[in-house]
């Protein structure tokens, strides 16, 4: 289960917000955290591939929130994924299956981890004063590995434990490469027979002038 929250970082005189990116496992509550400068599609697709790359595997189903960076229309029960999602997941070899609309049900785990990370992440770094991104994720990063290995108050074992004992045997393996994201557009093919994108122009064969 995957979501995005806010962090405050940087400097008192150059300050800028950023987003904590939360993937966590249902059963365990082992989760993988990383900070972004914001919840655009890149940094969807870099904190899912960084978080399957850390649990070592890939789940049967990836349930993210409805957040417009993973659906295209937000449904109660069929949501429409839009492209890179439904590329991404066949790259991986999982579904992505996302959370309804209005049934807390599907968002518990991601919830209480999010809760989690805020109360012991983002309150324990919030007086340290960060330069980079990169010094940002260092510390999330000591966080996570210390939280994911602190033994549970009320039974035994730990979350890395729970993982590597009941879900990690689970998990699918990872392909050989991860996913990349490629951006995409519509262009005409102009007179001179090119078309331009990102203020670049490139050739095409003449036959295709005008479509």
């Amino acid at each position: 289960t995957a979501r995005q929250d806010s962090i405050s970082p940087v400097s008192e005189t150059l300050s800028r917000k950023c987003h904590l990116f939360v993937a966590a496992f249902p059963y365990s509550g082992y989760f993988y955290a990383e900070a972004f400068i914001d919840e655009k599609m890149h940094s969807w697709v870099k904190g899912i591939a960084d978080s399957l790359e850390y649990f070592g595997g890939v789940p049967v189903i990836l349930r993210p929130d409805n957040t417009r960076t993973a659906t295209i229309k937000a449904d109660r029960y069929e949501p429409d994924l839009n492209a890179t999602m439904g590329e991404l997941s066949e790259h991986y070899g999982t579904v992505t299956i996302p959370a309804r609309v209005r049934k807390p049900r599907d968002k518990n785990v991601v919830e209480n981890s999010v809760a989690f990370a805020s109360t012991y992440i983002i309150a324990a770094l919030r007086n340290q004063v960060f330069y980079s991104l990169d010094e940002i994720n260092d510390a999330v990063s000591a966080k996570v590995e210390e939280l994911n290995s602190e033994p549970f108050t009320k039974k035994e074992g730990s979350r890395a434990l729970l993982f590597e004992h009941c879900e990690k045997e689970c998990l699918l393996p990872l392909p050989s490469r991860r996913f990349e994201l490629f951006e995409r557009t519509v262009a005409k093919v102009a007179p001179d027979y090119h078309v331009q994108f990102a203020k670049c122009l490139y050739s095409v064969h003449p036959k295709y002038i005008g479509e």
